[in-house]
């Protein structure tokens, strides 16, 4: 929870969501990728990095201003928590019923067809 003098157990949360989130980072570019062929790789993956930092500052300057407007920690249940939660569940849902076409992958498969059928 946002608890004043809580170091070691936010320093226990960062770590283990650094540890889950990491591994995740070449699944969401290859992901990425895939969904916005023909477009380069590069690209693709700059626009989910800047997209990512652009996010977490936004949250960082949002977070900082809910927690200074209410100091006062008497439960888990803050505006800085619920604004958290308010982002994380949607985030959640959408990444749960996402079905991305497949568009590199398809390109690739329709290429071998042809070869197949030319003979090549």
């Amino acid at each position: 929870s946002l608890k004043p003098d809580n170091k070691d157990w936010l320093t226990a949360s960062f770590v283990i969501m650094g540890m889950c989130m990491t591994p995740t980072m070449p699944v969401t570019f290859a992901c990425g990728v895939e969904c916005t062929y023909p477009v380069d790789e590069e690209i693709s993956t700059g626009l989910l990095m800047s997209s990512g930092n652009f996010t977490g500052i936004a949250m960082i300057f949002g977070l900082d201003a809910l927690i200074t407007a209410h100091p006062h920690f008497t439960t888990i249940w803050n505006p800085a928590s619920l604004l958290f939660i308010g982002t994380l569940i949607p985030a959640l849902i959408i990444v749960q019923f996402y079905r991305g076409p497949y568009k590199r992958l398809d390109a690739e498969r329709a290429h071998m067809n042809k070869g197949l059928i030319d003979g090549v």
